[in-house]
């Protein structure tokens, strides 16, 4: 909408520009000076729409919010053991058995420069690993707890491109990153897994 209303001003803009002109080659002075007026006017509007459009873009594209993925968990009847069902955006979902009080989900993330991200293009990423916690450390310590590779899940190209080559990624890409999230394992419950320009973002469903 706003896009629409800035090209339909700069049009305007265009018609006094080419009504400025006629007049001029008609000798129309009083008539040249109305479509200048009406010129500055449309050209100023033109140009506030464009800031505006811009500024409106940039903010859209600098706090999105991309969902990645659903973590749904239930627990079993061995005390402290869950079973987490992670759903794609495709509809693809694969069970994992965890034991702890708290899962990790992490990814590896491609962070765009910021002009590329205000031109629109988000963060790309490629799912990691799934793994739980106790909050006690000592349990850590002395239980074996599951660690799941998660790069058979989703794969992107470009980030595998992007660690394989050291210098022109980068010009364009501001870094490669790993990003993680740590939420508590509690029965019945439900997450959604947002990619974001800073990394990952894990809330309630």
């Amino acid at each position: 909408m706003l896009l629409m209303i800035t090209v339909i001003l700069g049009l305007l803009a265009l018609l006094m520009l080419y009504m400025v002109l006629r007049q001029w080659r008609k000798g129309r002075w009083l008539g040249m000076l109305r479509y200048t007026f009406l010129l500055v006017v449309f050209a100023a509007l033109t140009a506030a729409a464009v800031v505006f459009t811009f500024s409106f873009a940039l903010f859209h594209n600098l706090t999105y919010r991309d969902p990645i993925a659903t973590v749904s968990i239930e627990r079993q009847a061995a005390p402290d053991h869950y079973q987490l069902t992670v759903t794609l955006p495709n509809g693809s979902s694969k069970n994992y058995a965890l034991l702890g009080d708290s899962w990790l989900f992490g990814a590896h993330i491609v962070v765009w420069e910021p002009w590329m991200q205000a031109l629109g293009i988000h963060n790309t990423y490629q799912l990691d690993f799934l793994s739980s916690r106790f909050n006690d450390p000592d349990r850590n310590d002395t239980t074996l707890l599951p660690d799941y590779r998660l790069n058979d899940m989703k794969q992107h190209a470009i980030v595998s491109w992007v660690y394989q080559h050291t210098l022109l990624p980068y010009l364009i890409a501001e870094t490669v990153q790993g990003s993680a999230v740590y939420m508590p394992l509690k029965d019945k419950t439900q997450y959604q897994i947002f990619l974001t320009p800073s990394g990952l973002l894990a809330k309630p469903a």
